[in-house]
């Protein structure tokens, strides 16, 4: 394998890196002219959070709650731009999501030129343009695009700090380590495998290597931990409530690995067990090819670049073990495209440099340049599949009604009630707070709580007399609204309160209450 220099990047490379950078730009700013950025629930935490920040009133959420459930990296960037230039984080949000996505496919590009040909690297490059997740949650106004261009960027020191061993690539590796955990709590995994990673980089002296370690665990971690403390001197807890889990390890498991395999095979062979046999069975026949070709090829690969590929392959179990295991424990979304986001590149990289080393030994038996042009025009076929994906994906995403920017929801015909009927004499009380504070930039209540996750909060009859605490409540029941389950439904409030008005529109209704 040719590995290249940090120095030696062509002229011609770096170009067409800053061609496939801008043209990740311009598709996601193409995306999000329109509507704007993707807002989901947690969007709109981000955006009270950084409208707070801008405003100098700290880290607090659209209920003036503290923020706890995320790091502040991202809603400080979105308030960061809110202050100095004065544009809204809503309006900005769509602008940061694109630049990062640029900023991943360009520092992707520089990482996979160091370790692949020039050709499969900028193939390697052009199939993040084309990534499945990458492109899902980066017209969205969430924080994973930046956690992403930090896990990039500390693969990218990582890898000069295996060339140089010197204070300022550990140093480079450090702060790119920490912005992640600001960004991501499950940014610390990336601390674990860069501790790992360093112990395991050759050098003359072992009391060196363990000063690096250190010295890298600490400045990685000492930002989340002054964040984490933060939280527990406002809440009493590290990362706010958790509750239990309603998924089984297995089922985690087994949704991680069906996830992963949408990204790279259509759903008509991932659903077909004939499909994916077959598929194993070539698989495994010409990894078979490579052993008996090369002997033992992962050995040797592992030896010509072995710190890289293990601080990659920790990485990627690492994150995806923890994601797992937590999501069996703890109570949050359902594993997807957006949680698993983060090993895109890693995971890209890995296959990449089996196709490369595949290659490399076909080449030994082969006429090398139609074994280069046959490898191309597998990979360009290859790569149809998820950019038709994306654009169906795409589509679905913006017009779904969690996206509270799609259209579906500026045409909501209960946001334009409350919008021009006066209901200050009555209490908000809604399944979509964060839309109400969203479309009205109005503070609502939410619905009491029965349950989260597999935890039971409270039953009807704690309700019974209770609720509403004030003399009149407006109960807001957006239909359009899935997954709010752990909610007591209207039908059941009502059973417990008195009912003095409906008002029935096309997409929710108001329960005008009173306590019985």
């Amino acid at each position: 394998m040719n590995l290249q220099s940090d120095t030696i990047v062509s002229t011609k490379y770096k170009l067409l890196l800053l061609f496939l950078s801008l043209a990740g730009t311009c598709i996601i700013l193409f995306i999000t002219i329109s509507n704007g950025a993707g807002i989901s629930p947690d969007s709109v935490s981000y955006i009270a959070t950084a409208r707070h920040f801008a405003a100098g009133n700290g880290f607090l959420t659209y209920d003036s709650s503290p923020l706890l459930a995320q790091p502040p990296m991202y809603p400080a960037i979105l308030g960061s731009i809110d202050f100095l230039l004065g544009i809204d984080p809503l309006l900005s949000a769509n602008f940061v999501g694109a630049i990062f996505f640029g900023l991943i496919l360009y520092l992707s590009g520089l990482v996979f030129l160091k370790n692949l040909s020039p050709l499969l690297a900028f193939l390697g490059t052009a199939s993040l343009l084309v990534s499945i997740p990458l492109v899902s949650v980066s017209f969205m106004a969430w924080s994973e695009p930046t956690f992403i261009f930090f896990i990039v960027l500390s693969l990218f020191s990582f890898s000069i700090y295996v060339q140089k061993k010197n204070a300022s690539s550990l140093l480079l590796f450090s702060f790119s380590a920490a912005l992640a955990c600001l960004t991501r709590y499950i940014g610390v995994i990336l601390v674990f495998t860069g501790f790992i990673g360093i112990l395991i980089v050759q050098h003359p002296h072992l009391k060196t290597k363990l000063l690096h370690a250190f010295t890298f665990a600490i400045i990685s971690l000492l930002p989340i931990g002054i964040w984490v403390g933060r939280n527990y001197l406002l809440s009493g807890t590290l990362f706010g409530p958790r509750s239990s889990s309603l998924h089984s390890f297995s089922e985690n498991l087994s949704l991680t690995m069906e996830v992963i395999s949408r990204w790279f095979l259509p759903g008509r062979i991932v659903n077909s067990r004939p499909a994916l046999m077959l598929l194993s069975l070539a698989i495994g026949f010409l990894s078979g090819i490579i052993f008996i070709w090369a002997k033992t090829p992962l050995l040797k690969l592992l030896k010509q670049i072995r710190p890289l590929v293990v601080f990659v392959l920790l990485y990627i179990f690492g994150y995806a073990g923890f994601l797992i295991i937590s999501s069996s424990t703890t109570y949050y979304d359902t594993i997807n495209n957006r949680l698993l986001s983060p090993i895109t590149v890693p995971t890209t990289f890995l296959i990449f440099l089996i196709i490369q080393e595949f290659s490399k030994k076909t080449k030994e038996h082969c006429p090398s340049k139609p074994v280069e042009i046959l490898v191309a025009i597998a990979i360009v076929f290859w790569l149809i599949y998820p950019a038709r994906a994306i654009a169906v994906n795409t589509i679905r995403q913006i017009k779904e009604s969690s996206n509270y920017g799609s259209p579906l929801w500026k045409n909501s015909e209960t946001i334009q009630y409350i919008r021009e009927n006066n209901l200050s004499d009555c209490t908000l009380y809604s399944n979509g707070d964060e839309a109400i504070y969203f479309f009205l930039n109005t503070t609502s209540k939410p619905i009491p709580t029965k349950s989260s996750g597999a935890d039971t909060i409270a039953n009807l009859s704690s309700l019974e007399n209770h609720f509403p605490p004030e003399d009149k409540a407006c109960v807001v029941w957006f239909s359009n609204l899935s997954n709010r389950s752990s909610l007591f439904t209207p039908d059941e409030l009502l059973s417990v309160t008195h009912l003095e008005q409906t008002i029935q529109l096309n997409d929710g209704t108001i329960y005008v209450i009173s306590k019985k």
